[in-house]
This record gives structure tokens, sequence and C-alpha cells, in this order.
């Protein structure tokens, strides 16, 4: 996943796709798949790179305890 985000993110067509993968990997019944992208989330996440609505709205689908308010 991280190769996903090796490229300039400044840019809504690009990184939107990239926040919907997240959003259905976090929904995913096999727990390390959801612990994987939270991973992934939080090594690529920056407030520069997420606008705060999407920041929140990727946060609100994470499991309690793992939400992060640092994103924005």
């Amino acid at each position: 996943m991280d190769s996903l985000l090796q490229f300039e993110l400044d840019d809504y067509a690009v990184r939107q796709p990239v926040v919907d993968l997240w959003t259905t990997l976090l929904q995913d019944v096999d727990p390390n798949v959801r612990e994987g992208v939270h991973w992934s989330m939080s090594r690529a996440v920056h407030s520069d790179w997420l606008d705060e609505p999407a920041a929140r709205y990727l946060d609100s689908k994470l499991p309690e305890g793992w939400q992060r308010e640092d994103w924005w």
C-alpha cells in the first residue's frame, strides 16, 4: 500500500482513490488487514496531505482506541 503514496499527493483526483481504498480495507473481516491498513495510514497520513474533512472521515472509520486527532 505504501507504494500508492510514492507520488505527488496534492491532487484530489489522485488522493481520493487511496482514501477510498483505506476506507474499504478498514471494514475488512480480517483483523490483520484492518491492522495493516491502520499502520499504513499512520505512516502515510500527514496534515498537509489530507484536508481536515477527509482526515476526520478516515479517523471516524478507525476502531476505538486507534482514532487519531493528530491528523488535522
